[in-house]
């Protein structure tokens, strides 16, 4: 398993790389503990389907280096609470954020 820079590093433009690791650290252990399964694989795959749309975004914004340059709203960045965010089902979950 990654987690972090190992699975989606980050240019530093948004300085995130350790706050998507946190994250990522926070929602794993929250789908090992909510999600359970007589499957081990199947919280993984609730980590990724609910990590995957949130660090790509933040992946495309970054590399791009157009943070801040302009009129933006960064609630859905600062705001983010990996703690009690709702976890979708894989199935349920948005493949990329807008």
């Amino acid at each position: 398993m990654l987690l972090g820079d190992a699975c989606h590093p980050m240019r530093p433009y948004m300085a995130s790389g350790a706050a998507m690791a946190i994250e990522d650290g926070a929602v794993l252990a929250r789908c090992i503990a909510e999600i359970g399964s007589d499957d081990p694989a199947e919280p993984f795959r609730w980590y990724e389907a609910n990590r995957m749309p949130r660090t790509n975004k933040v992946q495309r914004i970054s590399e791009a280096n157009t943070w801040l340059r302009g009129p933006t709203d960064t609630d859905w960045l600062y705001t983010y609470d990996a703690c009690a965010i709702p976890l979708l089902a894989p199935e349920e979950a948005p493949r990329e954020l807008a």
